[in-house]
C-alpha cells in the first residue's frame, strides 16, 4: 500500500493541476524528491498558463515567471524561490544531481503557496461576491459547509 500523499490537498485547481499537484504529492510521499521537484517546476509554468489569459502553455519558464509576477501571483518576496526552483530544475534536467528532502519540501510548499493564490484564493472570493442561492448545498469542493448558529 503506498503512504498517503504528503501535503494539503487543494480544491479548485484545474484538472490538469490538480493531477500534477497530487502527482508531486505522491512522489515526495515515496522519497522521489527529484520527481517531486521536477513536477512543481512544471506546475508553475502550467499555472501561468492556466491563471492568466494569452499565455501559452510553451512560452519559457522565464516568460511565465514574468507573467506571475506582472499579474501578482508571484510577490517580490517569493520572486528569488522560483528563481531557485528554476535553476534546480535545470540542474536536475543537464546533471541529475539529486535532490534532498528538504529542497523538495520546499519547492512543494512554494507550489502549494502559489496554486492557493493562483485557483483556490479567487474562487472563495468569487464565492464572497456571488453567493450561491443556498450556500449550505454548495460548500467548497471538498470543504464541508460552515454551521450557521441558529438565528
Amino acid at each position: 500500500m503506498p503512504p498517503p500523499r504528503h501535503g494539503p490537498y487543494i480544491p479548485n485547481l484545474p484538472q490538469r493541476v490538480s493531477s500534477a499537484y497530487d502527482e508531486a504529492r505522491d512522489a515526495f510521499a515515496v522519497g522521489a524528491y527529484t520527481a517531486c521537484e521536477l513536477v512543481c517546476r512544471s506546475i508553475i509554468a502550467y499555472t501561468s498558463a492556466e491563471a492568466i489569459d494569452g499565455v501559452k502553455v510553451n512560452d519559457t519558464f522565464n516568460q511565465h515567471i514574468d507573467h506571475l509576477q506582472e499579474h501578482g501571483y508571484i510577490t517580490p518576496r517569493m520572486e528569488p524561490w522560483v528563481r531557485m526552483i528554476k535553476d534546480h530544475g535545470n540542474e536536475q534536467t543537464h546533471t541529475l544531481i539529486e535532490t534532498s528532502m528538504e529542497r523538495a519540501k520546499n519547492t512543494l510548499t512554494f507550489t502549494y503557496t502559489l496554486l492557493q493564490l493562483a485557483f483556490e484564493m479567487p474562487h472563495r472570493m468569487d464565492l464572497v461576491l456571488n453567493p450561491p442561492e443556498n450556500e449550505t448545498t454548495l460548500p467548497l469542493r471538498g470543504i464541508p459547509p460552515t454551521p450557521r448558529p441558529m438565528r
